[in-house]
């Protein structure tokens, strides 16, 4: 006959097994959301820079064609 601390270990083996599912879930969840902020991310840069650009060009027309202001 087999003892009742031989049905613990084997229900912590189990609870083990389950925490490190739920623990590898979340993990991949984790990662999922770091790809749609690196995406979010890339095309707030993205814009920023376009954004540049054009006041870059603004500048460089402002200056060829001096002040028509006052």
């Amino acid at each position: 006959m087999r003892k009742i601390n031989a049905f613990k270990n084997d229900i912590c083996k189990v609870e083990r097994v389950r925490k490190t599912f739920e623990n590898l879930n979340s993990i991949l969840d984790d990662v999922k959301n770091a790809k749609n902020d690196a995406k979010y991310i890339k095309n707030i840069f993205f814009w920023i820079f376009v954004v540049f650009c054009y006041f870059w060009i603004f500048q460089k027309f402002y200056e060829k064609d001096g002040s028509k202001i006052g």
